[in-house]
């Protein structure tokens, strides 16, 4: 079984433009962005492959306009 990569909020704000953790969970509540998954009880994660294909797809639809 592949291993599940995940990304800590400092790496997902990075690949977010350097947004601010309120604006994460905006786009979160508004399907903009990746859902977060709870690991533990102050654990909070993405999964990398999510947030990696997010990142395409925001540079596919630049290249498109």
């Amino acid at each position: 079984m592949p291993q599940i990569e995940y990304y800590d909020f400092d790496k997902v704000r990075t690949v977010a433009g350097n947004v601010t953790k309120q604006t994460i969970y905006n786009m979160m509540a508004r399907d903009d962005f990746p859902q977060s998954i709870k690991l533990s009880p102050g654990s909070v994660r993405w999964l990398k492959s999510e947030v990696d294909e997010w990142e395409q797809d925001r540079i596919k639809a630049r290249l498109l306009k």
